[in-house]
């Protein structure tokens, strides 16, 4: 590929995308204190959508065993809101995972202990 077919963006959308993540997560928050589990649902599946390109074959099966329980236990408040939890959770852990959260590691920070 020639330098010039070479397409890069000189801007990162990095903090871009963090911040449409958390304003996922606070969004979804608000759903579900208002009990609104379909809301909650819909904002979980957008932030599933932000992660989904990053994520490997395990994560697209685990995301899929969760939008099976919830339609199988749609009806089931108690249940759906657990089934929820999990997902958020997963979410959360995945963002972590792909190095898009709140989890942060620097090697260089080690140094400082010895």
């Amino acid at each position: 590929m020639a330098k010039d077919d070479l397409k890069i963006s000189k801007y990162n959308s990095a903090v871009s995308e963090l911040t449409r993540i958390d304003f996922l997560f606070q969004a979804g928050n608000n759903w579900k204190s208002q009990g609104r589990y379909d809301k909650w649902n819909e904002k979980l599946d957008t932030i599933w959508m932000e992660l989904a390109a990053d994520g490997t074959k395990a994560h697209y099966k685990k995301f899929d065993i969760y939008t099976r329980l919830i339609i199988r236990n749609f009806s089931n408040k108690q249940r759906l809101y657990h089934i929820l939890m999990k997902k958020q959770i997963f979410l959360k852990k995945l963002q972590n995972d792909l190095g898009k959260g709140t989890a942060y590691y620097d090697p260089d920070d080690d140094l400082l202990e010895e």
